[in-house]
């Protein structure tokens, strides 16, 4: 079975060309097509709302599911399985963090906000923080240990 670290590498490269991609979106519209909106405008501050609430939520959200699933996955026996759940998970974690950077560029430029950048950048610090290496890979597949089990069993009664 191929390594997750290949396609997990293609998704996070993906994610930052979405977000360069989504820039020279919101620069097209905005500045040769003119579609802007007032920042003061009720539209503008649901959008902003709807961003930040999305970032909020998903963003911690997706970083402990994920770890949460890891934890399992090193439990099950490695049949080829455990990779190919690895590589679902850490798609998915990158897709929801990407949806947030997206919706937060575009945001800038169509709604002339710069409040929004502090969401981008909450979000690029998170795809940073996904980056997959062959190191954490192979931390994250590889089984516990009899001794790791049971030290985890005990903090988790604590």
């Amino acid at each position: 079975m191929q390594h997750p670290k290949h396609i997990l590498t293609i998704t996070y490269y993906l994610s930052l060309l979405s977000a360069i991609i989504a820039a020279m979106i919101g620069y097209h519209l905005t500045y040769q097509k003119g579609l802007y909106f007032d920042p003061e405008s009720q539209i503008s501050i649901n959008y902003y709302t709807a961003v930040l609430w999305y970032v909020i939520i998903t963003f911690p959200l997706s970083l402990k599911l994920f770890s949460v699933a890891v934890k399992r996955l090193k439990q099950i026996p490695d049949d080829g399985s455990r990779e190919h759940y690895y590589k679902i998970y850490g798609i998915l974690r990158l897709t929801v963090i990407t949806i947030g950077l997206i919706a937060s560029i575009i945001g800038i430029y169509i709604f002339q906000t710069k409040h929004l950048f502090w969401v981008a950048g909450i979000c690029m610090i998170g795809i940073i923080l996904c980056k997959p290496t062959e190191k954490r890979i192979n931390a994250d597949l590889t089984p516990l240990t009899p001794t790791e089990e049971n030290s985890e069993d005990s903090t988790e009664e604590n």
